[in-house]
This record gives C-alpha cells, structure tokens and sequence, in this order.
C-alpha cells in the first residue's frame, strides 16, 4: 500500500502536484469537518402556486446535498461541476445537519418544512484539509478562507446550471472546523431559532382610523440590516401599546418557569423521568421549572406521544427590515416593512413554527379568540384542533446552537465573536461575512418572495391569497369547536373531568341487521368476561376517573407504558380496568407475520363469526376484513391506528348500544356512527370520539399489511 502510487506510475516516482492529486484521491487521508454555510430556496419552491417542473434549490435536504457534492469534488482538486443532475433529490436526506432528521427519526415529525432556507446551518462530513497540524491560527484561518470561496465558486456554478425562469436560489459556504467523528450535527446542538420574514400586512385589519400605509409607517425598522436609510419614525404611542399585546400574546405560546413539587407526577419539566427527589430528612422538594406544553395541535404528533411536549424557550419580534433601495413598491403603498418574528427552543416539529405563527396571525387580526391557546394546550381536553399554517415561504432556520459540545471540541460551532477558544466559527471575516448575507440575501430574498404574485390595490396577492383559501376558513371551522371546549371547561367540575352534561333519550332502536352482534356483546359485558385493554392502547383511551391522585400526564404515562413488560400486571393508565366509562378494548381475526393471533378467536367465536358477516351484510363489495377491533365505551384521545405496525387497509367502523352524543371525529370533521357505518382510513388519519352518555359499542375492521388475502370468515 506504501508503494501503490509506484505501481500506478510504471515505477517512476510523481511529481509534488501528482502525488498530492494522489492523496487527495485516498479518503482515507480525508478529516471529519464541520462545515457551517447557508441556503435559500429558488423562487420556483417559494411561490404558493405550483410549478409543473421546478428548478432550482429546492429546501434542506437538497441544499445539504449539493454543497457535500461540491466538497467532494474541491476535496479531489476538481474544479469542473460535470454532468451531474444537481436537481435530484433522491440523496439528501443522508446528509447529517442541524436542521435535518437523519439519526433523529420520529416518522417525520422532525423534517424541516419543505422549500425553507436556514441563515445559518452545520453539517458534518469528511472532506480533505490542506492544512498542517502544526499551523498557526493566522495560517489555519487564511487556509480556511481559500477553501470556502473555492467552495462557494463551485456552488456558483451549479447554482448557474440549474436553468430557472426566476432566481435558482442560493448557496454559501462560511467557513470549516475539523471535529471529532463523534460529533452529530443534529443531535448535539441544545438549542435551535427559527425565524419567520412576513409583511406586515398579515396583522393588519381594515378599520376608519388607520390606512394600510400609516400602519407600515408607524413600524420602525430595527435589528439585523437597520440602517438610518431605512428608518422612518420612532413609534408612537399607539404602535407600542400594539407591540406590547403582541410580545404577551407571544409568551403565551413558551414554555413558563413553574414551581414543580416532587409529589407532582404529571408534571412535564426537563428532567427525564419527570420526578424530583426529596430531601434527607424526607422534606419534598420545590423547583422552579421550565413546564412543557403539548404541541400535537401545531404537528402531526399524537396528543400521547412524548415527542409532543416541546420546550419553546422565546417568542419575539426580532427585527423589522425595509428594503433600501424599494422607493415606490407601488403606487398604493411604498416602503413595505417586513416583520421577523424569531422562536427558540431545544427542536422544532415538523410544522410547529409555521403553525403558531399562523394562529398567532388569526389571533392578531380577531378571527378567533384568544383562549383559542388555552383550548390547545389544555392536557385535559381531548379534541384535536390544528392550528392554521402560515405560508412556508418566509420561513428560516436561524441559528443552531452547540454549547456543550463547544466545550468539548474547543471551538466555536456557531457564527459569534467570542475569544474563548481560537478555533471555529468565531473569526471575524466569518461573522461579517454571516451578518451581510443574513441581511442582503437570507432575509431580502423571503421578503422579495413575498412580491412574487404581485399586488392588487396595494395589498400582496400572496396574502390575501392565504388569507382568504386558508385562514379565514379556518376560523369559520374552528369557531364552533372553541365553543364546544368552552362549554366542556364549563361542565367538567360539575359531573366529572371530561364528559360534559349530555341529555338522555329514551332506548334507540336497534335495527335487525345489528341485533345478533349487539347481543354478543352485551352478554360478555354482562358476564364480566369482556378482556382487559393492552398498555399500548390504554394511551389513547380517555380516562374520566375524578381520582387527582393518579398520574394524568401523557407524558409521563407514555414512559411507564414503554417500561411495562409482558409479564407486568400494572396499567400504565390513569384509571383501572372497567373504571370511569373508558372500559375495554381487544381484536379478534388474524394478526400479520409471526405475531401471536387473537386469543379472543376461541373465547368468543359467535361474536366473531357474528361481526364478519355484519361486515360483509353492510358492504357487499369491500373486500372482507382480516381483524377487527372491538371497544366498549372507549372515549379515543385524537390518534392514527397502528394496523399492527404495519400499516392497514382502509378501515369501516360502526357504532351500536344507546347513548347519545359520542360522534366520531375524523381530521377535524363530524361523523355520527349510530348505527351508519363509515369508511376513512385509519393509518393516516387523525381520528377520535366525542363525549357520550350511556352505552356504546364499536367495530373496526381492517386489514393489516401481512394479511391480505387472510379473511375473518375464514376462521368459522
């Protein structure tokens, strides 16, 4: 191996250039680098409306791979771009970065919003350092220099290949930092900012007192890019009294300092197991902590899921930015001020930014009430109601923070002036270089997406566009479910925690072709011989148990689900077997692979053959159903099914027994299932039940993946 490069040359010893082409050539020589840089999608991914075939860049995963593919190609002393398709896509997600979701997982629930940019962003590859190790930090740094605008050349030249009606985008490299191979962009940052640009036409509403225009000029441009060019006036009185009831509206959505007891289960803090030890001499400690609120309405993440609880450490007006050189946008309004709006926290949801913007938009412009928050935050209410996005164009991600592992690798992993260590991101050329494009590109390129459209009377088509497919919608869908939470948080302290006062009706009629399956179940209920719920499906059961000593955190009740063996007996769940109306739920019919089969098959066979054939009596033309799940007054928390792991066909499901209220809730819409059986599909879809009074049953049939052509009739 010490002689290859003789062997390849006929014996002859290379050159200095050659032998160096060689050793570039060998990855073996190559380091472990973090590499900070920055990205803006091209306009084709920025505008609302689609594009048959877009060019240019197309978010974080596409940005991430070409710059590793320029790095490559600068690594091996090639200066050519080549044929390479740069706009496949087919590869990006294997790039480890900040903002990315290659080694974090979590079904999606962590990708980056698509056709987003980042102001600054690290990813971690290997590449070929031309530098000594015995270098001086004046010669390291003068080395990194050349290395990034070879970089950023290259990136030019894709960026020029990438043929585009409008702006392919833009990519820039800042600077590089060798670093240890246990370093994960992704996982060890402890901090992430995400910043939103948007017109300042989002807040505002029509009213006698106050035009479009004398609202953009009552917005002083500050922070990042303010120059006394592009100031107008101090606020006035009025302005801040807004800006004010805007920053406490904005604290609503972080995570408040709290005093947690250690006799306080459920609450939702830092700490791993959500405990606080007591004192020596047996004392309970009180701590003041950060308590985390549920997210699931602003993601897709489950209201059961650990993942749903979010840190957001701040929610603040970062900046108001005018372009200089913009004299007359148009003859209606000029010098348009674009507001950023900045949220910090330890990560981010797929979504959760653009979605708290947008209800914080509704909220601002009085389409819905401001206890719209405390209905989607409330851990004791079991509706499910999405929070409106905010278009993804002025979206960014802003800063990714490394602070304990700064410590360890004794650089600087963001771009700041600090003099604490001598290497990283800290030189000065990289933070100006940072502080320019923030301003020129990063930001003035979001704000000019916004104009993409055009205007119409003054007002940005974009806007008005969103506003009236989007928001307003919305409102009108959300508003009577707010009025339902009201009066659920009206009743709860009257009969029980959950299930509001509903009126009784006399018995319903049972109509013949559910009679015999009704009976079934009746009579395993009556005999005390209907099976105990498994853990996993516990978590997505309502408990209405008015017994405050239980754990009732999902949070915390998720964890004791994931440590339950089989062999355990304990419920992970906030109210035992058969207790508070939320009372059973088991399968019968076939389960995929090798997994143990439904035992139920044997204990109730007249039941299951009943229940199949119900199916096939109801849809003649549907396939027939491998399994079916069966529940006995069981309030569902919002979830998607399982289909044992696997995914499933789509599912039917019908209601029987007397009770009134209970309709099924699918995405946000109405279902009443009383005996009128519906088709949806319950792998993707968010589904959950409504409070009832009295007794309900439920089937569900579907078919896991794994066991088509397996049909329940086939076990009789």
């Amino acid at each position: 191996k010490i002689f290859k490069h003789l062997r390849q040359d006929g014996g002859a010893c290379l050159s200095s250039d050659e032998y160096a082409a060689f050793q570039r050539s060998d990855e073996r020589n190559w380091q472990r680098i973090a590499v900070l840089y920055g990205y803006i999608p091209g306009d084709d991914f920025m505008r609302e409306d689609s594009i048959t075939d877009p060019k240019g860049i197309a978010g974080g995963d596409h940005a991430a791979w070409v710059v590793t593919q320029a790095l490559d190609r600068i690594s091996r002393g090639s200066s050519h771009i080549g044929k390479q398709n740069w706009a496949r896509r087919d590869e990006e997600s294997k790039v480890i970065r900040s903002y990315g979701s290659v080694t974090r997982g979590g079904r999606g629930a962590t990708f980056q919003d698509a056709h987003t940019g980042a102001i600054t962003e690290v990813l971690c590859t290997n590449a070929l350092v031309n530098c000594a190790s015995d270098a001086s930090t004046e010669e390291r740094r003068e080395s990194d220099r050349q290395w990034a605008e070879s970089v950023n050349d290259m990136l030019d030249k894709i960026l020029d290949s990438m043929s585009s009606v409008g702006s392919p985008g833009r990519l820039r490299v800042f600077g590089r930092v060798t670093i240890s191979k246990r370093f994960n962009a992704e996982t060890d940052l402890d901090r992430r900012r995400v910043d939103y640009v948007m017109p300042v036409d989002m807040l505002f509403t029509e009213n006698k007192r106050k035009t479009l225009q004398s609202f953009c000029d009552s917005f002083n441009s500050f922070g990042p890019g303010a120059t006394q060019e592009t100031r107008i006036q101090e606020p006035d009185a009025t302005t801040l009294d807004y800006l004010l009831r805007l920053k406490r509206l904005m604290m609503k959505f972080t995570s408040q300092a709290d005093f947690v007891s250690s006799e306080d289960k459920g609450a939702v803090i830092e700490q791993e197991s959500n405990e606080l030890s007591s004192s020596g001499n047996g004392e309970k400690i009180t701590r003041r902590q950060p308590r985390r609120k549920r997210f699931h309405n602003f993601s897709g993440v489950l209201a059961h899921e650990f993942m749903a609880y979010r840190r957001v450490d701040r929610m603040f007006h970062r900046a108001t930015i005018r372009s200089s050189g913009d004299t007359a946008e148009t003859s209606v309004v000029s010098r348009r001020p674009f507001i950023v709006l900045s949220c910090s926290g330890d990560f981010f949801l797929r979504h959760q930014v653009a979605r708290m913007l947008g209800l914080l938009i509704a909220i601002c412009r009085g389409l819905i009430g401001e206890d719209i928050l405390e209905a989607m935050f409330d851990e004791k209410y079991s509706g499910l109601m999405l929070a409106p996005a905010a278009p993804h164009r002025g979206l960014l991600a802003g800063e990714a923070g490394y602070t304990l592992f700064e410590g360890k690798a004794k650089a600087i992993l963001s771009a700041r002036r600090c003099e604490v260590y001598d290497r990283g991101f800290n030189d000065d050329s990289i933070v100006s270089a940072v502080e320019r494009w923030q301003v020129c590109e990063a930001m003035g390129s979001v704000a000019r997406s916004w104009l993409l459209e055009g205007t119409a009377d003054g007002a940005l088509i974009s806007v008005q566009s969103w506003l009236n497919k989007t928001l307003e919608p919305w409102a009108a869908k959300m508003q009577p479910q707010l009025e339902q939470y009201r009066q659920w948080k009206s009743s709860r302290g009257r009969k029980s925690i959950n299930c509001p006062q509903l009126p009784r009706v006399g018995p319903h009629f049972v109509p013949p072709l559910y009679r015999e399956v009704l009976s079934h179940l009746r009579s395993i209920d009556a005999n005390g011989l209907w099976p105990t719920t498994t853990p996993s499906r516990q978590l997505v059961m309502l408990s209405t148990t008015a017994d405050t000593k239980r754990v009732t955190s999902l949070a915390v009740l998720g964890k004791k689900a994931k440590k339950n063996d089989k062999n355990s007996s304990r419920s992970p769940y906030s109210y035992v077997e058969g207790e508070g109306g939320a009372s059973g739920s088991f399968s019968v019919g076939f389960m995929p692979g090798n997994r143990a089969q439904p035992k139920h098959n044997q204990a109730f066979p007249a039941l299951t053959r009943a229940a199949f054939e119900l199916e096939r009596a109801l849809y003649p033309n549907r396939p027939p159903s491998s399994t079916i799940a069966v529940n006995r007054n069981a309030q569902f928390r919002p979830h998607t099914d399982k289909g044992a792991g696997s995914g499933q066909s789509t599912s039917l499901i019908v209601a029987l027994g007397d009770y009134t209220g209970g309709q099924l809730m699918v995405e946000g819409e109405e279902n009443d299932i009383l005996y009128q059986p519906l088709e949806f599909d319950g792998w993707t879809q968010r589904h959950w039940t409504l409070p009832f009074a009295g007794e309900r049953y439920s089937l569900v049939w579907f078919t896991p993946l794994g066991c088509e052509g397996r049909y329940g009739l086939d076990l009789h």
